[in-house]
């Protein structure tokens, strides 16, 4: 999906608005909308913006959680899936993390399930670290790069995990 996108009126007479009760993801849903009825996003690539990210550790802990949340809480709000199995992926490697040490008290061979796993995800993690290293030519941005991926797909997981608790319980 697109950021900042502008939009013709016949295309929320099309499909209709903004499903309010998305607090987040919203922009998905509604493309996911678009998507549906054949209906094309045009990416205009003469038009700059400047984004700012923040500045503080806590705060991207708390926007990584909250993302992780609402990458699952459409599913209880929306007639549609609007995300791609990328979105799983934190949840799938974070309850592997939780979950696999526990099991391999029961049955032995998961530990090497929890290596294999462990191994791979340091290893992308690693090798997407090294990448931007290449593009920026700063040592430092290995070990923060390295640290800000986990941290963005262990607290993403987690939010995925609260919501999905929440939703096996019963509550929205």
């Amino acid at each position: 999906t697109a950021p900042f996108c502008c939009y013709r009126r016949s295309i929320f007479e099309k499909i209709g608005k903004y499903n309010e009760l998305l607090l987040n993801s919203e922009d998905l849903e509604f493309h996911k909308r678009m998507d549906i009825n054949n209906l094309k996003t045009y990416l205009n690539t003469g038009i700059t913006n400047t984004y700012y990210s923040r500045s503080k550790y806590i705060d991207f802990i708390k926007h990584s959680f909250r993302n992780g949340k609402w990458s699952i809480l459409p599913i209880s709000i929306s007639d549609h899936f609007i995300f791609s199995i990328r979105h799983l992926i934190p949840l799938f490697f974070t309850s592997g993390l939780i979950f696999l040490p526990l099991l391999t008290f029961l049955f032995y061979p998961f530990i090497l399930i929890l290596s294999v796993q462990l191994f791979l995800y340091f290893s992308l993690s690693m090798y997407f670290s090294i990448s931007n290293f290449n593009k920026e030519r700063n040592f430092l941005i290995i070990p923060t790069t390295f640290i800000l991926y986990f941290t963005l797909h262990f607290f993403y997981s987690l939010g995925s995990l609260s919501v999905i608790h929440s939703l096996l319980k019963g509550k929205k």
